[in-house]
């Protein structure tokens, strides 16, 4: 191949540590200097963003203030996301904030069948294993009427109730503007630049009419999409 380009944090850590002399470029990484990575690509800020998920759903969901955020420990993004919650539950001691860390997608999986509304509003971390299980998460929340919170619009497609955070289709796009500098233009990698996208909310009010939940006017003005 002419170039590498390695999608997800686990992928990235891979490539970096590959010897090769293909250029590599990442997409979808968050903090790349905390994975090593030396090299061009496309930053994903979703995990970073838990923090602002949660002050969403503070508007949102005002007479809530039970937090359950499931995370995995066994990828940065959901170390990330972990860290963002716990400094919400620092700066909102108002809230109950259960951060739950998963080893592997089946005990998320398990876990998923108990999803109960003592758990307040359910967020899923962008984290690996919680993608993986996330059809279970998202049955498990609808089967007992819990809200529950992802990080991309294709899961509020899905059914989640809201996401903030970046869409797929605007990671790749910028990943392929980064293969076209290079290829195209012949812009030396060593001076194509690190990209980044704006971050999406997105309101499925289809769900919250079926949870029975108003949406504040000023929260769908600020919606990239609703999904009716």
């Amino acid at each position: 191949p002419d170039y590498i380009l390695a999608i997800g944090g686990a992928e990235a850590d891979a490539l970096a540590k590959a010897e090769t002399d293909i250029p590599k470029f990442f997409a979808l990484v968050t903090q790349p200097e905390r994975h090593g990575i030396a090299f061009p690509g496309v930053l994903s800020s979703s995990p970073d963003l838990m923090y602002e998920r949660m002050e969403f759903a503070q508007k949102i969901l005002p007479e809530i203030k039970i937090f359950t955020v499931l995370t995995s420990t066994t990828t940065l993004g959901g170390v990330i996301a972990g860290e963002k919650a716990r400094e919400f539950a620092a700066k909102n001691p108002g809230y109950s904030v259960a951060i739950l860390e998963f080893g592997s997608p089946d005990e998320i999986k398990r876990f998923a069948e108990t999803i109960n509304k003592n758990q307040g509003v359910v967020f899923a971390a962008p984290a690996t294993a919680v993608a993986l299980a996330f059809p279970e998460i998202l049955k498990g929340a609808r089967a007992r009427g819990v809200p529950l919170v992802a990080w991309s619009g294709d899961l509020v497609e899905q059914g989640a109730l809201f996401a903030y955070g970046d869409e797929n289709y605007d990671i790749g796009r910028e990943a392929a503007y980064l293969i076209y500098e290079a290829a195209v233009t012949k812009t030396p990698v060593s001076s194509i630049g690190t990209r980044t996208v704006k971050p999406a909310l997105v309101i499925n009010k289809k769900a919250a009419d079926s949870l029975g939940i108003r949406i504040p006017s000023d929260i769908l003005k600020q919606a990239a999409k609703i999904v009716e």
